[in-house]
C-alpha cells in the first residue's frame, strides 16, 4: 500500500492531481481508519493507463466515462474497443497533420537558403 505523496513521486503527478481524479470519480481510492487514502499497484496501474490516454489526445472526460464503462464489465467490452478505435483514428490523424507541418518547415527551410 502507498501514501498520497508515494504514488504522486512514482507518478509525477501532483497530489492535488490526485486528490482530483479522485473528486471526478476517476479514481477510487481506499480510505485507512484515519481517513488518508491507500493507493496499491492495480492504482499505480490505473494512473498510468489514464496518464497514456491523456497523451493520446484522450480528454478526462472521455476516459471518465471509459472507466464507467469498465466497471460494467465484460457487457461493455465492444464500447470500450470501440471508442480506443476511435482515438487511433484521432490520433492517425494528428499525426498526418505533424507530419504535413514537419514537410512545410523542410520546404520553407529550403527556400529561405535560396533567398
Amino acid at each position: 500500500m502507498y501514501k498520497i505523496s508515494e504514488v504522486a513521486k512514482q507518478t509525477g503527478l501532483t497530489t492535488a492531481t490526485l486528490r482530483y481524479y479522485e473528486q471526478i470519480g476517476l479514481l477510487q481510492t481506499k480510505r485507512k481508519t484515519n481517513h488518508y487514502r491507500e493507493f496499491d499497484d492495480s492504482d499505480l496501474d490505473w494512473l498510468r493507463f489514464i496518464e497514456n490516454m491523456k497523451k493520446t489526445g484522450m480528454k478526462l472526460s472521455e476516459i471518465k466515462y471509459f472507466s464507467d464503462l469498465k466497471q460494467l464489465g465484460a457487457k461493455s467490452r465492444q464500447k470500450r474497443l470501440e471508442l480506443l478505435e476511435e482515438q487511433k483514428v484521432e490520433l492517425i490523424e494528428r499525426i498526418k497533420e505533424i507530419e504535413q507541418s514537419l514537410n512545410f518547415l523542410e520546404e520553407a527551410k529550403a527556400l529561405t537558403k535560396n533567398c
